[in-house]
């Protein structure tokens, strides 16, 4: 098969909503090259967040009509759209349904080059089996099979950080694992520069330009974590008193924030901006001097990548793939989860040394764009599926599920 030659390749993911993640694979898929032919199937049918998304001409979107996680009748959905079309390959996004749902379909289907992109380091589905196992036991059942059935076909894991690949390895032996890293698209950061906000971004701007600032963006949950930094700028401000914390995000601890900022006399300090369009949310992260991250658990946080790109040096917990995205005490401070000290040192360290601050994000910004580019990941992910489907069709009577064809880079 040469590189030019047409490919048509499905999507299989659980849901389109407008998150870092799904706005990942949009970016992913519209920077593949237009001799790959792309569908998307969602399991869910009630999430149409993702306007972009719906509307590229590029992208056809099939949705099931059933609900439920594990519910069988998304099989017949699945199996439904892929008599459509006939697939060369098929790459599922998540745990779950999708990764269940669309490997067996895959291979009931006649698929030959399964890819599963996985990006995610916990397993909150119902059948979970016990506790510490990464997949759950019916995901777990066919991870087995699949290297006991005989064909000619290849089925491949893609983590999404050499973190979560050990993981991976750890639980499910003899399936070929390869590090896939997420991406960014430089052009997206450059138009930063040229755009002009409306009058609500420009408000929102005028109480924290000039001052010490420090941005996090994120759903306002739990893990999340807001309330934590909201603890700490409290005493951060007894050394850097005119400091800002710009929230961007909302989500359901909105009202338990308010009140903390209330309570905290903070109102001066933190600024709650609810949910931004994305242009809106990257010009004000790059008005900022400082990104922070206090998530209680992470897969890949592509707001690290994105901060680093617009120049922010960041204090992130170690949470995930942060220990990767970030080069601590290079590009900015990785510290241990729920540090108080650590954490507040490191923010204030940056606030008071704008030398430091202002390295580190031009050392953070040549860094991400070149290891985390989008046309990396594209020519790593085409040059896996392209070998690949060359072998398929030479080879007969093998399954190639514990040879690595693609050496590891």
């Amino acid at each position: 098969m040469t590189a030019q030659q047409p490919i048509n390749v499905i999507f299989v993911v659980n849901n389109l909503k407008q998150r870092g993640a799904e706005q990942q694979l949009f970016n992913f898929v519209t920077s593949i090259p237009p001799h790959v032919k792309i569908d998307i199937f969602r399991f869910s049918n009630g999430d149409d967040e993702f306007p972009e998304m719906f509307s590229d001409k590029r992208i056809r979107i099939y949705s099931s009509s059933r609900n439920g996680t594990y519910n069988p009748l998304r099989w017949q959905s699945l199996s439904s759209c892929l008599n459509v079309r006939k697939y060369d390959a098929m790459v599922t996004v998540g745990l779950g349904a999708a990764l269940l749902f669309g490997r067996v379909c895959a291979f009931l289907n006649g698929i030959n080059a399964v890819y599963s992109c996985l990006n995610t380091f916990e397993n909150f589905n119902t059948f979970r089996g016990r506790d510490g196992q990464y997949f759950d036991i019916l995901n777990q059942t066919v991870n087995h099979c699949l290297t006991k059935i005989p064909g000619k076909r290849i089925f491949r894991f893609l983590p999404n950080s050499d973190r979560l690949a050990r993981k991976i390895r750890s639980v499910s032996k003899g399936y070929p694992t390869h590090t896939l890293y997420n991406g960014l698209k430089p052009g997206e950061f450059e138009a930063v520069a040229d755009y002009r906000p409306d009058e609500r971004i420009q408000a929102i701007l005028a109480r924290f330009k000039g001052f010490p600032s420090v941005v996090q963006v994120g759903t306002l949950d739990d893990n999340k974590n807001q309330l934590f930094t909201l603890r700490c700028i409290e005493e951060i401000r007894r050394y850097v008193p005119e400091v800002r914390l710009l929230l961007l995000g909302d989500g359901m601890n909105r009202q338990r924030i308010r009140d903390r900022i209330s309570c905290g006399g903070l109102d001066r300090q933190v600024i709650m901006t609810g949910q931004l369009s994305r242009m809106d949310c990257l010009y004000l992260m790059s008005q900022a001097n400082l990104l922070v991250l206090t998530s209680q658990s992470e897969s890949f946080p592509n707001v690290l990548l994105e901060g680093q790109a617009l120049s922010l040096p960041v204090v992130t917990f170690d949470a995930g793939a942060s220990s990767e995205i970030v080069e601590h005490g290079v590009t900015g401070y990785v510290v241990p989860p729920a540090d108080e000290n650590g954490f507040k040192d490191a923010v204030i360290r940056l606030l008071t040394d704008p030398t430091t601050a202002v390295s580190m994000g031009h050392n953070g910004k040549s860094r991400v764009l070149e290891a985390f580019n989008m046309d990396n990941k594209v020519k790593r992910f085409l040059a896996l599926i392209e070998k690949d489907l060359r072998h398929v069709d030479i080879l007969s009577g093998k399954v190639l599920i514990n040879e690595h064809i693609v050496s590891e880079p």
